[in-house]
Formats: C-alpha cells, structure tokens, sequence
C-alpha cells in the first residue's frame, strides 16, 4: 500500500501538533544514558519522521522541488523548536538543534540516487558526532567530552596512539564520503573529488589551530601528520579504483561475447583444485621441514636472513615469469589455439620455451655480471657480502624454475595438475639432503654455500621431471613458423601481467629488503644514520628469516587451498570466457571457496600461532624469544589470508578476458601504497609492522577488483555469494569461540594438535548445519 498525499497530510497534521507539545511541556525529560543519551537520539527520530511525513504530503508538484521545500520547512521548524524553548522555562540546547538537523538531513540524502544516499546520510551523521568529540563543552554544546585524547602522550610526532588512528581513518573516510557525495551535482565528479581532496588537506590544520585557540587543546603535530596520512591513503586508494574501473569499462567495449560450450560443470574446477591441494599440502609440509632443518642449523640468525634474501631473488622472478606473469599471459592464447589448431599450439608452445630459455638465461648472465660487480667495488658489511654470493650462486636456478612453472602450464591445459604441483616437494626434499649434509661440514659459510647448490640440483631435477610428464600429452618441436603471431600477443598481454600478478611478491622482497637494510649487521653500528640523524635500528638482527619463517605459515593455507584454487580455476575461466553466464558461474563459485576456505584459515592461524611456530621450528638454535617474534609477525600476515586467496582468483578472472591492464594499474598504486605502510609502520611496531601493511594492502586490492569486475559481470557478488560469506563467518566465528575456550595443556604438541581438530570440527559441524553449499562441493566426486 502506497502512502497517498491525501492520506499523510492528516497524519502530519496530528504529529505535528504532538510534536511542538511534547517539545515544550515544562516538566517532560527524557533520560540521559551515559553521555550521548536517549534525549539526543529522541530528537534525530522524530524530526526525521517529520521530514519524512513532509515529503510524503507533495506540497509540490516537482518531486525535487518538494524535497526541498520539506527540508526548509523542517529546518525551520527545528530552529523555532529550540528558540522557544525559554519561553516555558527550558533552555536552549545546541546539541538538540544539531540532532534535529542530522534527523532532517537523513531523510533528504535519502532522496538522493544511487551512491550518494549512503553517502550524504553519513556525513549528515557524523558531522555533528564529529565537532562534539573535537571541541566538547568548550564548543558549545552541553555534552561532556565524551571521546578525550586517548593514551598518555610524550610528544613524539610519530608516536602511536588510538586518537591518531582515528584521525587517519577519520581523514580517509571522509575523503571517500565527500567525493561520492557529489557536492557539485551528480555529473561534476572529478570537481568533487578535487574538492574533496582540498577540503580535507586543509581541514587537518585549521581543527588543530582552532583547538589551540578557542578551545585550550593544544595543536600536536603527530595529530596534523595523521590526517594527512589518512588523506594520502585514500588518494591512493581511490585512485586505483578509479583506474581500475575505467580500464575495465574500456576493455569491456571491446570484448565481443559469444555462447560457446565451457567442456565441463561449473565446479568442475573444485575436482582440479582438490588435486592440487593435496600436492600443495604435501610440498607445503616438507617446505616447512626444510625451513624448520634450516632454523635448526641458524636460527634467525645473519646467516638465515642472507641466505633467505639470496633465494628469494630467483623465486620472484619465477613468480613474475613463471607461475606469473608468462604463464597467466599464454594459457588463455594456448588454450584458445589448442581448441583450433593442435599442431598450431605445439609449435606456439616450443616456441614460447625457447624464447623464455634465451631471455632468461640472458638475464641470468647479466645479473652474475651486475652481482660481481656490487661485491669488488662496494663497502660491504659481512652479512651484506654472503648475501650478494649466495644470491649470484642461486640465480642460475631461476631460468630452471620459470621453464619449469611452464611447462606446468601446458600440462594445467591438458587438465593435468599433478606434475607440476607435486614438482616443488623435489625441491624441498633436495634442499633437505643439503641441510644434513652442511651441518656436518661446521663452518657456517660453508653450510648456506653447500645448501645453495642443492638448490640448483633441485631445479635441474624438477625441469627432467616437468619435460617427462609433458611429453605423453604434448611433443615440443623446432619448428615454429605461423607461431610468431601469438607470441607476440602473449608478450603484449605479459607486460602488464608481469607488475599485475606479482603484487605480494614485489611487496614481500620489499619487506625483505627494508628490514635487511634496517636490522643491525654483524660487525656493524649500533646506531643507524637516517637523512642526518642517529636513530636506534627499529627491528632485530634476523628480521628477514623471521619474515620468511611467517610467511611460510601463512602460505600454508593460502598455496594449500588459496592458490590452488586460482590455478584450477583460471583454464576454466579461460575456456568460459566468451560465455558471460558460465564465466559468472565459475567466478561466483571461486569466490564462495576461497572465503570458506580462507576465513577460518586466518583465525586459525592467529589462535594457533603460538604453538605451531614452536612445535615446528623451536628447535636447535632456534629459541623461544624466536617463536615470539615469529608468532608476532603471522598475526599481521594471517588477517588477510581470505584477501590473499580472493585476490588471486579476481586477478585470474580479468587474464581469463585478456584484460591485464586493470590488475596492472591497482597492483602499482598498491606497492606504493603497501610501501608507505611499511615505513610507517615499521618505526612503531618493528618488522610486525610490514606484515600488517602486506594485510591491509591485499584486503583494499582485493576490494578495488571486485569493484572493478562489474564492468564485465553483473553483481559478481550477488545475494547468493552474500549469503555464502555469511555464512562462512558464522561457522568461524563458532569455531573461533569454541576454540578460545579449550583449556592449555602441559603439552605443546596437544596444544596445537587439539585446537586444530576442534576448530575443524566444528566449523564443518557449523557449515553443515547451515547447508553451506561449499562443503558439499569440496567432498563431491
């Protein structure tokens, strides 16, 4: 039933009345609860019910003009409610006036359309909220100063405390309310979001001054410098959304959609990611054996830190050609070419094998030359110097692994999963044979030298492995003619790919490299000069195998189920994406999975951190203070294994449309983004700190290309999906309280082997209750 002018105009009538009586009766008080009270809250509901009932009653033909003829008539009504009130011996109140104006100014932005209703309700709201909890009493208003500086202060511009916090998010929200407001009207949006960057850069120093002033609260700087870090967070933030939604909406122009048979169901790729998983799981427990041989020998030691930061240079760029950029560039072209011509995509892919072996070993040859250079002419400390030679011993294993990661690719075409998900558990086991071997040799130069080269014996075995398996599916030959075509549009779609797809990689070698260069060296200063200035070392000696050590725990989950899902889901992608209601499908399920999966994988590992770094690595030279600062260091990282998991199947999602361009664009504001974190960060809470921001980057990536995807796929995430995550984070949030509340044993062991049991039992328990389809798709056959 739909609310007729002739019907509201009555009712208003009467609530008006009532309304201006209730107002003035000299003996009517409602109660204070607490410092807001129920007195406030009173006047925002019904004079937002009067806005509303004016609106409902069309004084005015045009609805905008009705609009706002109800609001003014509404204003003034709330300003006549306070003016009177000494007229029957009651006192004019600010704060009344100023939450009747917030009821008022909810229901016009309600008027609005589109994103700027919840925009324009929230400043509405929040404005007053706002000047109450800067200025208090001393303002005006009759409410106590209810939000006061939080936490002592020893005036540190750079000091952490929970008021600055709010400051920078504070600064960041209201960025992002401001521009999608539309205050210049809805088709002026970069003057809004001008606008919106100016009015919050300087409101930043007028509040402070102000306080100063007028209020007897003194101008911190670190106040000031919060909120323009909050304003710069959200420049770079909306900006890659800004990017990232028009780069999608200009490729999706282009992108002819056609009904084409996918080869298979919609969950098809769940049997595919059930495959690698369970090989993911067995590489990813004997990487963990092999980091807990390495602990055992070092501990977070100079030597581990060297050796993790020289084996991380050869996996990146693996990541970056190999797993990354190349092979995400040539499945959907080799797929595409396998579907017309299958001698046509043999000879692409030959070729593809033998460019990459040039190119890489071309780059391996340079960076030997650029290495030896850095060690004879620079001034390097001990650690600096065994970090450059091992890092020159194990660049040679790079071009081994990305042709290795492939042909894994070919064989992912195929629908063969195995090989190359099962090839890193040879470089694990290898690795482990050198670990046994170099404890025996007792220098420990000698020991990373000698572990170094297992690396490289692994990578020839797992490339003889990877060539075997290839060849029962497909045969490599030297002839490459009518194949230069694709390789070039591979290498065009590639080069975005190669920033695009390596986001967490770059940012982890960034980590890597700012607490290398941070941490104190052995035979180093204990001071470190920074711009002029003597400054204590923010993190400890072996931060960079402290780094690694947590981020092989979080990647357990995320390799195990996270990214396996991602690989099996892309040559889906692939094959459905000329199909628009297929590729809808598949993405909606991937995006289901990894939150199910990947939800009560972070709290877990944050519940259990503590017992399963010791139960792994607290052995040898590898202490409990170790495990401390280890343990530390994964809460950071485990928040967002859910971000990290989603990530990779979005980003798969726009290469399966051949569009690299929008992941490019919000991977690069991102690093910059993650690296301003980081130095900021890392000043407070040492190498925590680049955990966090690692987290707190991959959820905003995560969230632009979501937004993003709906230029190509309408609501990718619809009711359903909603539903699907809810609950998922119901089931965790059972699991997490169920699990908090187990009693600690005199075992370590029991410690972590209990919680693990009881929080998988009963998140299944919950998920089974609340029929969550997922589960039922991970145990179909």
């Amino acid at each position: 039933m739909t609310l007729r002018p002739a019907h509201v105009r009555p009712a208003l009538a009467v609530y008006w009345l009532a309304l201006f009586a209730a107002t003035h009766w000299p003996s009517l008080r409602i109660a204070q609860a607490g410092a807001l009270g129920y007195d406030k809250l009173t006047h925002l509901v019904v004079f937002a019910v009067l806005t509303f009932l004016l609106v409902r009653a069309r004084f005015v033909a045009d609805a905008a003009k009705n609009a706002l003829v109800a609001v003014a008539v509404a204003v003034a009504c709330a300003y006549l409610d306070e003016v009177t009130q000494p007229l029957v011996n009651r006192t004019f109140s600010t704060s009344d006036l100023m939450f009747n104006l917030m009821g008022i100014i909810l229901v016009w932005g309600a008027q609005a359309p589109g994103a700027m209703i919840f925009s324009r309700v929230s400043l509405a709201a929040a404005a007053p909220m706002v000047l109450m909890i800067l200025f208090g009493q001393r303002s005006g208003f009759d409410l106590p100063e209810w939000a006061p500086r939080l936490g002592p202060t020893t005036g540190d511009v750079f000091e952490i405390r929970l008021d600055r916090i709010l400051h920078l998010i504070g600064a960041m929200v209201l960025t992002w309310l401001l521009a999608a407001a539309r205050p210049f009207g809805r088709h002026a949006r970069w003057t809004s979001i001008g606008f919106a960057v100016a009015f919050v850069g300087l409101s930043g120093p007028f509040i402070e001054m102000l306080q100063r002033r007028h209020f007897n609260r003194g101008d911190e700087m670190g106040d000031m410098v919060a909120h323009e870090l909050g304003l710069l967070f959200a420049v770079l933030i909306g900006a890659a959304y800004l990017l990232a939604d028009a780069s999608a909406r200009r490729h999706r122009r282009g992108l002819a959609y056609e009904a084409a048979p996918t080869g298979g169901t919609a969950t098809e790729f769940v049997s595919h990611s059930r495959t690698v998983s369970g090989l993911t799981m067995v590489s990813r427990l004997t990487g963990l054996a092999r980091d807990a041989a390495i602990m055992a020998l070092w501990g977070l030691g100079p030597i581990a830190s060297a050796f993790y930061l020289g084996f991380k240079v050869p996996n990146l760029f693996r990541r970056l050609f190999g797993e990354g950029a190349l092979t995400a560039a040539f499945i959907p072209i080799y797929t595409d070419a396998l579907k017309r011509d299958p001698a046509h995509a043999r000879r692409l892919a030959s070729l593809c094998m033998a460019a990459l072996l040039i190119v890489l070993a071309s780059i391996t040859v340079v960076g030997e030359l650029v290495l030896g250079a850095m060690l004879a002419a620079g001034n390097w400390t001990e650690d600096s110097r065994l970090a450059i030679r091992l890092t020159m011993i194990m660049l040679p294993y790079m071009p081994m692994i990305c042709l290795v990661a492939m042909l894994g690719g070919v064989l992912q075409v195929h629908r063969r999963f195995g090989p190359p998900a099962a090839a890193p558990i040879l470089l694990n086991l290898v690795m482990i044979g050198g670990v046994l071997l170099a404890g025996s040799l007792g220098a420990a130069d000698r020991a990373a030298f000698t572990i170094a080269v297992a690396v490289l014996l692994a990578g020839a075995m797992q490339l003889l492995w990877q060539i075997i398996a290839l060849l029962r599916f497909e045969k490599l030959t030297t002839a490459f003619h009518g194949a230069k075509r694709d390789v070039r549009r591979i290498l065009m779609l590639m080069a975005p790919m190669v920033i695009g797809l390596a986001v967490f990689q770059i940012n982890a070698l960034l980590d890597s490299l700012i607490v290398f260069c941070l941490a104190p060296k052995t035979g180093g200063s204990d001071t470190l000069m920074l711009f002029g200035k003597e400054l204590a070392h923010p993190v400890q000696q072996g931060a960079v195998a402290a780094l690694e050590i947590a981020q092989r725990l979080y990647q357990f989950p995320l390799g195990v189920f996270g990214i396996a899902i991602a690989t099996a889901i892309f040559p889906a992608l692939s094959r459905a994406a000329p199909n628009s209601s297929d590729f809808r499908t598949i993405l909606q399920h991937g995006l289901r999975l990894t939150m199910f999966i990947g939800l009560p994988a972070s709290a877990g590992l944050i519940l259990v951190r503590q017992p399963l770094t010791a139960v792994l690595f607290e052995y040898g030279r590898f202490t409990a203070d170790d495990t401390d600062r280890v343990a530390l260091i994964l809460i950071g990282y485990a928040v967002a294994v859910w971000a990290y998991s989603m990530t990779h199947v979005l980003t798969r999602a726009f290469y399966a449309l051949k569009d690299a361009r929008t992941p490019l664009r919000v991977s690069v504001t991102m690093v910059f983004f993650n690296l301003i974190l980081n130095l900021t960060l890392v000043w407070h809470i040492g190498a925590a700190g680049l955990a966090w921001s690692t987290a707190i980057s991959a959820i905003a990536q995560t969230i632009i290309l979501l937004a993003a995807l709906r230029a190509y796929v309408v609501a990718p995430a619809d009711r359903a999906v909603w539903i699907g995550w809810a609950k998922s984070l119901t089931a965790t949030v059972v699991m997490i309280v169920c699990v908090t509340r187990l009693p600690d044993t005199d075992l370590l062991l029991l410690n972590l082997l209990v919680p693990v049991a009881v929080g998988a039992l009963v998140y299944a328990l919950g998920a089974a209750l609340l029929r969550a389809e997922e589960l039922s798709w991970l145990v179909r056959r």
